[in-house]
């Protein structure tokens, strides 16, 4: 899992719901020139006085298919995610696979840089100091 932070991009895929009603980015693979679905994970967003605490739901997937950035106040989570192979056919899905993308907008007075990001059980925990008052 690698955290960078990058300069600003102008970047805006566009969103569509799959059946299952969650958001997926659509954008043109440059080596197909086909639509390539992008899921977005589900978040849940906690404060308190010190921290911002970020938990993304990543079941399947493996550490080094993480990554964690951020551009400005927004926190970037993108990866990719697998089934395991079967022997058996597929008949229903629901689960997402494939490429993620997530965009979070931070606050005011956090400090993206100094994050801390742990992985374990399928979730991703990502941790964000605020500025201390002086």
């Amino acid at each position: 899992m690698q955290y960078q932070e990058n300069q600003p991009q102008k970047q805006n895929p566009e969103i569509q719901k799959n059946p299952s009603g969650s958001p997926e980015y659509r954008h043109l693979s440059p080596f197909f020139q086909q639509p390539t679905l992008i899921w977005q994970p589900r978040i849940d967003v906690f404060e308190d006085h010190q921290h911002i605490l970020i938990i993304v739901e990543l079941p399947g997937a493996k550490v080094n298919e993480i990554n964690v950035e951020s551009v400005g106040n927004i926190l970037i989570i993108k990866g990719q995610t697998n089934h395991p192979e079967s022997q058996m056919s597929l008949r229903y899905r629901e689960r997402n696979t494939g490429n993620f993308y997530r965009e979070i907008p931070l606050p005011p007075g956090t400090t993206p840089e100094k994050a801390e990001a742990r992985y374990q059980n399928g979730l991703l925990e990502v941790k964000i100091p605020k500025n201390r008052p002086q």
